[in-house]
């Protein structure tokens, strides 16, 4: 299927045989980094609807006096005094035991060994406004009942995460263009070389009436031909690697990672890497042709 029809000779130089290799390794990268970049936007955006505008409050008990220490009750009462009349607090909850032991068994163990831990309180609250200074009003009036208590705003540590996917995004993008411009350097290498080659090939076409239009896509429909044959290995390796990756994350303890379902768009996308790699391996080699015998005329 991949035999196309051709009057210019069939032998290439080192050069050309190097461009489908090379696009099954930019494939192969583009993969990966586009899996990468849609998971890290989902989880992103996971996080987003989840946290944004929620506070979690603890409220630590005393070392060895976890049944006896009433001012823990004392503060407890008064912090949910505070968010029943707060109009800033849209709703709140207080977590229960059991379910704190639950999202610690995977980092401590034995939920026998994390009950003989003085455990804190743990508030959800979830906040009916996103003004900066209403949140910390609030947050104001909690610490003052006691020095101790820990009020966790979310929306701090996500704009922390928001600027590291950004700064990651940033650096895929640049890498991405390195790998463009080392593919598109390589076909023009490859293509000068093989018009070199060809010369006397071109000058008899010409000669028998071929126009550089009919030359420029015989070497085009050529650099399709390999970059295609290459995108194809390289997005048949990106597709094991991230099924590989899937599958051991499915091995990982729940609550470690994010349940992330990628959507058709993405693998929609992702099949059109090879094409993409063809595509712009057969602008350049018709762009160099062009300009190359417009040169030798």
């Amino acid at each position: 299927m991949w035999n196309i029809r051709t009057d210019l000779p069939a032998e290439q130089k080192i050069a050309g045989r190097f461009i489908p290799w090379l696009v099954m390794i930019i494939v192969v990268h583009g993969a990966l980094g586009l899996s990468g970049s849609v998971y890290l936007s989902a989880v992103m955006e996971g996080w987003e609807n989840n946290v944004a505008g929620t506070l979690t409050i603890q409220v630590p008990q005393s070392i060895g006096e976890a049944n006896k220490d009433s001012s823990f009750n004392t503060k407890l009462s008064r912090i949910t005094v505070i968010l029943d009349s707060d109009l800033s607090v849209a709703s709140f909850q207080i977590i229960e035991n059991d379910k704190i032991v639950s999202l610690l068994e995977p980092w401590l163990g034995s939920a026998d060994i994390i009950n003989d831990l003085p455990l804190p309180a743990l508030v959800d609250v979830t906040l009916s406004t996103s003004e900066p200074e209403t949140i910390q009003a609030l947050v104001k009036l909690l610490k003052q009942v006691g020095p101790d208590i820990l009020v966790d705003d979310h929306r701090i540590w996500l704009e922390k995460l928001v600027d590291l996917a950004k700064g990651l995004e940033i650096l895929a993008s640049a890498i991405t263009a390195l790998l463009i411009l080392s593919l598109t350097l390589t076909v023009i290498l490859a293509t000068r070389s093989s018009l070199a080659e060809c010369r006397q090939a071109i000058e008899t076409l010409h000669f028998v009436g071929a126009k550089d239009d009919y030359v420029a896509r015989q070497f085009a429909l050529r650099s399709l031909i390999q970059s295609l044959k290459g995108g194809i290995s390289g997005l048949a390796i990106a597709l094991l690697i991230i099924v590989f990756l899937m599958a051991v994350a499915r091995r990982i303890p729940d609550g470690l990672l994010p349940d992330i379902s990628l959507g058709i768009s993405y693998w929609l996308l992702l099949s059109t890497l090879p094409v993409v790699a063809g595509g712009l391996a057969m602008l350049a080699a018709q762009i160099t042709v062009r300009r190359t015998l417009a040169e030798m005329i």
